[in-house]
């Protein structure tokens, strides 16, 4: 932005130049931990002894099957096959990896993993494990989330005067419209967002969510859970680059479950 040349806002008739607002580290900080969902933590240390892993034993060799997303196979290779060398070398042993030609019809891949001990096998086990939920996390986008609806009628009132007032009050804005809003009807409060890239992911996160129903409602004693929207958010660190303003969710601490 051209500090000569400011952005200007009008709010109730009256002009303000809005100015970059420069934020310290720290504040930077807590800033993104409000906005970024939490990093899932490797499931496994490489080097950690797994002795529930199914290493079967034939010969003077070891090995084991990981499955993994059929779309994630060129993660585990990597250019010039680079990172399945750097793999083998540095725990002792071979992958066998499927070409994607040879699993066009499936949505998941088969990798063998061939060693002459158990620790060389389970490492590199973990390595592949370790990259494809970094790879999970930090590039492929979301697939699915799960939600609750809020189209409850007072709730739906109050958002559409929400958007009115913001069609009324910042007519002329670059990006407003009305096709920016979402339909009442399909209001909800997101609870988590989800990447799965198989049929067997789905059909795993659909059969856990059915077995989580009884202790949801043990947790909250099989009393409405209370919460309050208040104020709104957006989803990046770029107030200019807005594409997604959502409502705040506060938690209401004497409705809380214990």
């Amino acid at each position: 932005m051209d500090i000569l040349k400011p952005k200007l806002v009008w709010v109730d008739g009256r002009c303000y130049r809005q100015f970059p607002v420069r934020k310290s580290e720290v504040e930077r900080e807590e800033e993104e931990k409000f906005i970024q969902p939490m990093k899932p933590q490797m499931r496994r240390d490489e080097d950690y002894e797994d002795k529930d892993l199914p290493v079967k034993h034939q010969g003077d060799k070891f090995f084991i099957v990981i499955t993994i997303p059929k779309d994630l196979i060129k993660f585990v290779v990597g250019g010039k096959a680079a990172t399945k060398k750097q793999i083998e070398e540095s725990t002792s042993t071979d992958l066998n990896i499927p070409r994607p030609k040879d699993i066009k019809d499936n949505d998941e891949a088969d990798i063998t993993i061939t060693g002459k001990g158990v620790n060389s096998v389970a490492r590199a086990y973990h390595r592949i494990e370790n990259i494809i939920e970094d790879v999970r996390w930090r590039v492929m986008e979301y697939t699915h989330f799960i939600s609750i609806p809020m189209n409850d009628e007072n709730i739906a009132a109050k958002y559409v005067n929400f958007k009115n007032d913001v069609l009324r009050t910042c007519r002329g804005s670059r990006g407003i419209s009305e096709n920016i809003f979402l339909n009442p009807a399909e209001l909800h409060l997101t609870i988590v967002m989800l990447t799965l890239l198989t049929k067997r992911e789905k059909e795993e996160a659909a059969a856990m969510l059915k077995q989580t129903k009884t202790h949801i409602l043990q947790l909250l004693d099989e009393k409405p859970l209370t919460i309050e929207i208040k104020g709104v958010e957006y989803m990046n660190d770029e107030p200019e680059e807005v594409r997604i303003l959502y409502g705040k969710v506060q938690e209401n601490k004497n409705n809380w479950w214990r």
